[in-house]
Protein backbone atom coordinates (compact mmCIF):
# COMPACT_ATOMS: atom_id res chain seq x y z
CA UNK A 1 0.00 0.00 0.00
CA UNK A 2 0.97 3.27 -0.69
CA UNK A 3 2.41 5.58 2.57
CA UNK A 4 1.53 8.82 0.83
CA UNK A 5 -1.99 8.56 1.20
CA UNK A 6 -4.36 11.10 3.13
CA UNK A 7 -7.96 10.64 3.35
CA UNK A 8 -10.31 13.52 4.76
CA UNK A 9 -13.25 12.06 6.97
CA UNK A 10 -16.58 14.20 7.85
CA UNK A 11 -16.93 12.89 11.05
CA UNK A 12 -20.06 13.05 13.04
CA UNK A 13 -18.76 14.41 16.11
CA UNK A 14 -18.68 17.59 17.25
CA UNK A 15 -14.52 17.23 17.44
CA UNK A 16 -11.92 16.68 14.65
CA UNK A 17 -11.19 13.17 15.79
CA UNK A 18 -10.40 10.32 13.87
CA UNK A 19 -12.29 7.41 14.90
CA UNK A 20 -9.67 4.64 16.67
CA UNK A 21 -9.54 2.02 14.50
CA UNK A 22 -8.80 4.37 11.74
CA UNK A 23 -5.14 4.37 12.42
CA UNK A 24 -4.81 1.17 14.32
CA UNK A 25 -6.68 -0.98 10.65
CA UNK A 26 -4.72 1.62 8.24
CA UNK A 27 -1.60 2.70 10.07
CA UNK A 28 0.31 3.78 6.94
CA UNK A 29 -2.67 6.31 6.26
CA UNK A 30 -3.03 9.67 7.04
CA UNK A 31 -6.61 10.95 8.04
CA UNK A 32 -7.66 14.21 8.72
CA UNK A 33 -11.07 14.66 10.26
CA UNK A 34 -13.58 17.38 10.36
CA UNK A 35 -16.59 17.04 12.35
CA UNK A 36 -19.83 18.62 12.19
CA UNK A 37 -21.21 19.07 15.52
CA UNK A 38 -24.01 15.73 16.13
CA UNK A 39 -25.14 16.16 19.50
CA UNK A 40 -27.55 13.09 19.39
CA UNK A 41 -28.30 10.18 17.20
CA UNK A 42 -32.34 12.28 17.52
CA UNK A 43 -33.64 14.10 14.97
CA UNK A 44 -33.03 17.43 16.96
CA UNK A 45 -29.32 16.33 16.77
CA UNK A 46 -28.72 15.57 12.89
CA UNK A 47 -31.12 18.75 11.58
CA UNK A 48 -28.70 21.51 13.15
CA UNK A 49 -25.76 20.02 11.37
CA UNK A 50 -27.02 18.88 8.27
CA UNK A 51 -25.50 22.19 6.39
CA UNK A 52 -22.14 21.21 8.10
CA UNK A 53 -21.63 18.47 5.79
CA UNK A 54 -20.37 20.02 2.32
CA UNK A 55 -18.34 22.48 3.91
CA UNK A 56 -16.71 20.38 5.74
CA UNK A 57 -15.52 18.12 2.93
CA UNK A 58 -15.00 21.64 0.98
CA UNK A 59 -12.45 22.02 3.69
CA UNK A 60 -11.06 18.90 3.65
CA UNK A 61 -10.54 18.87 -0.34
CA UNK A 62 -8.55 22.33 0.30
CA UNK A 63 -6.03 20.29 2.58
CA UNK A 64 -4.85 18.38 -0.28
CA UNK A 65 -6.16 14.98 0.85
CA UNK A 66 -6.80 11.75 -1.67
CA UNK A 67 -10.15 10.64 -0.73
CA UNK A 68 -13.09 12.47 1.06
CA UNK A 69 -15.42 9.88 3.37
CA UNK A 70 -18.52 10.58 4.53
CA UNK A 71 -18.80 8.87 7.81
CA UNK A 72 -21.65 8.45 10.01
CA UNK A 73 -24.23 6.76 7.89
CA UNK A 74 -27.08 7.26 10.78
CA UNK A 75 -26.53 10.73 9.73
CA UNK A 76 -26.19 10.85 5.95
CA UNK A 77 -29.40 8.38 5.42
CA UNK A 78 -31.51 10.10 7.98
CA UNK A 79 -33.40 11.98 5.12
CA UNK A 80 -33.72 8.67 3.51
CA UNK A 81 -32.18 7.41 0.68
CA UNK A 82 -32.69 9.59 -1.86
CA UNK A 83 -31.45 12.68 0.17
CA UNK A 84 -28.22 10.49 0.93
CA UNK A 85 -27.28 9.99 -3.00
CA UNK A 86 -28.15 13.90 -3.35
CA UNK A 87 -25.60 14.77 -0.52
CA UNK A 88 -22.83 11.79 -2.13
CA UNK A 89 -23.22 13.57 -4.83
CA UNK A 90 -22.88 17.20 -4.45
CA UNK A 91 -20.21 16.26 -2.11
CA UNK A 92 -18.16 14.44 -4.95
CA UNK A 93 -19.16 17.07 -7.26
CA UNK A 94 -17.33 19.78 -4.97
CA UNK A 95 -14.44 17.56 -3.77
CA UNK A 96 -13.59 15.81 -7.08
Amino acid sequence: MRKDISIGLVVPRARDEVPPEGAKMYPDIKFIPRGVGVRGLTPEGYDPVWEGILPAAEWLAAQGVNAVMLMGTSLTFYSGYEAHQRLAEKVRSLTG
